[in-house]
């Protein structure tokens, strides 16, 4: 019975999670965006491939953090935002625009948010594999067709 509790919450706190994730990975998208935006305002220059990358991202990806999709786009949104960085740093005259430093100041506390939320939902799904595999009821989590689930790395 208390195994059944214990999976039962565990499920609850997925979709959670999983909420939590998909509003953070839309709002670094927008951020990164704007930030993007803000700095071919500036007259930065971004190469093909760079600019190919943007719009390969596809939002609807985000909807399921758990798809290989989503973790293609949260890669590739993660190497602009390093490539974005990367320019920042060896510009030292765009870091004292105003709009640059917020948009780079949020764009840096939502991949922290967002780091956050993955950690907790992997402590999360340890504790869920955990309880379906515990000796006594594991057959009956997989008669119930009850699988492991894998961590999202980052």
């Amino acid at each position: 019975m208390i195994d059944a509790i214990f999976v039962g919450s565990f499920l609850s706190l997925f979709d959670r999670h999983k909420k939590a994730m998909v509003v953070c990975l839309n709002l670094k998208y927008d951020n990164i965006n704007k930030l993007y935006a803000i700095l071919r305002n500036h007259k930065v220059e971004f190469d093909d491939k760079f600019n190919a990358l943007f719009c390969e991202i596809q939002r609807n990806d985000f909807d399921n953090p758990e798809s290989k999709a989503c973790k293609i786009s949260d890669r590739n949104l993660t190497f602009l935002k390093d490539e974005i960085l990367f320019i920042l740093r060896n510009k030292k005259d765009l870091e004292k625009h105003e709009e640059i430093k917020l948009a780079k100041e949020n764009v840096l506390l939502l991949d922290t948010q967002y780091r956050s939320k993955v950690a907790t939902y992997n402590a999360d799904i340890l504790g869920y594999n955990y309880w379906i595999s515990f000796f006594p009821t594991r057959y009956i989590w997989k008669i119930l067709k009850f699988k492991k689930k894998d961590i999202i790395t980052y």
